[in-house]
C-alpha cells in the first residue's frame, strides 16, 4: 500500500512539472504573439496617421478656400449669417437632447 501511495506521489509530481513546462510554454508563446500583435497595431496606426495627415494637408487648401467664403459671405450678410448661426445652435441643441436621452 505504501508503495502504491509513493508511485502515486511521484506520478503526480511528474505531471504536475509536465503541467508547469506547459503553462510555461504557452505563456512564452502568447508573449510572442502578444508583442507581434503589438507591433502590427502600432504600425497599422502610424500608416492610419500618414495616410490621414496626406489626406488632411491635400485638403487643406480647399478648406481655406471655403473658409474665406464662408468669412466673405457672413461679412457680406450679417443678418443672414446671424440666422443661420442661431439655426445651427438650435439643430445642435436638438440633436444633443435627443443623443443625450438614449
Amino acid at each position: 500500500m505504501h508503495r502504491y501511495r509513493d508511485s502515486m506521489a511521484d506520478d503526480l509530481h511528474d505531471q504536475i512539472a509536465s503541467l508547469s513546462s506547459e503553462v510555461a510554454d504557452l505563456r512564452r508563446q502568447m508573449s510572442r504573439k502578444s508583442a507581434r500583435a503589438y507591433h502590427d497595431t502600432r504600425n497599422m496606426g502610424a500608416e492610419f496617421g500618414e495616410m490621414l495627415r496626406e489626406y488632411v494637408s491635400a485638403a487643406l487648401p480647399e478648406i481655406r478656400r471655403n473658409a474665406h467664403r464662408l468669412e466673405r459671405t457672413a461679412r457680406d450678410n450679417p443678418a443672414a449669417s446671424a440666422g443661420v448661426a442661431a439655426a445651427g445652435l438650435v439643430a445642435i441643441g436638438l440633436a444633443a437632447t435627443f443623443f443625450l436621452r438614449r
